[in-house]
């Protein structure tokens, strides 16, 4: 995985590598409020039968603070991170060690300290815009009820 953190004109102001010596890939990545970033993908596994998500906390300077793998024995990766109020992550992805099997939606809640803290879904068989479509509905759905509950 690569970061690489611009300035406003695009010229590089630093850039990191993250993962082993397999194919690891970033397919999301944001700033989290303390100024540091948090990156999602997938990392290979070669020594079991797949993949994992992968989640990588660093901070503002794209150190790593901690890195942290989520899955099962089939191939796990994941496609978009939020991080949540509480200062923790959401990852969106796919499971097939979980759920029916091959390919299904995968919706996970991390803790701030990286721990696992609920497996939301798996969902059967969508496609990436139904998981498109169900993260934001998530999301959505818990403004709502924070809302509410603060009201």
């Amino acid at each position: 995985m690569w970061l690489v953190k611009t300035d406003e004109n695009g010229v590089a102001q630093w850039n990191r590598t993250y993962g082993g010596t397999e194919n690891d890939c970033a397919y999301s990545v944001i700033q989290t409020t303390d100024g540091g970033f948090a990156l999602t993908g997938g990392i290979d596994l070669y020594s079991t039968s797949g993949s994992d998500m992968l989640l990588i906390k660093t901070d503002a300077k794209g150190i790593a603070q901690w890195n942290k793998t989520y899955g099962g024995i089939g191939s796990d990766g994941t496609y978009s991170v939020i991080q949540t109020t509480d200062g923790g992550f959401a990852l969106a992805g796919f499971t097939d060690s979980y759920g029916a099997g091959e390919g299904d939606m995968w919706l996970i809640k991390i803790k701030p300290t990286s721990t696992l803290e609920a497996l939301l879904a798996p969902l059967l068989n969508l496609s990436l815009v139904g998981l498109l479509i169900f993260f934001i509905t998530l999301f959505l759905l818990i403004i709502v009820i924070k809302k509410q509950k603060r009201g």
